[in-house]
């Protein structure tokens, strides 16, 4: 079963505190009706052929009625920053990807 919706989960307790339903007022969760169990992978999580290097893979969207190039302008800042400021590992890096920018900010 796929269960979607929008929150932040980090581990299985949050998974198992899912709210489903309510019944009397009472919230019924995810723990009551399902055994909870395994390992939460990172979101996103993307494997290289070569199965040595981890990549994250994130997407940026942007609100109704933004400017494009105004999101991509704040965005290439941030991956800037983030580079730069010490705040990821050494051999952690940032790669902004230019290619939906672009197509973003043609159309």
């Amino acid at each position: 079963m796929t269960v979607r919706g929008i929150g932040v989960i980090a581990s299985l307790d949050d998974i198992r505190n899912i709210v489903l339903t309510q019944q009397g007022g009472v919230p019924v969760l995810l723990s009551d009706v399902a055994k909870v169990n395994g390992r939460v992978p990172p979101a996103s999580r993307h494997r290289r052929q070569d199965e040595v290097t981890d990549i994250i893979f994130g997407i940026v969207m942007m609100q109704k009625l933004e400017r494009t190039m105004d999101v991509v302008t704040r965005v290439r800042a941030a991956v800037e920053r983030i580079n730069s400021d010490g705040s990821t590992a050494a051999r952690v890096k940032i790669v902004p990807s230019t290619t939906a920018a672009t197509s973003s900010a043609s159309r």
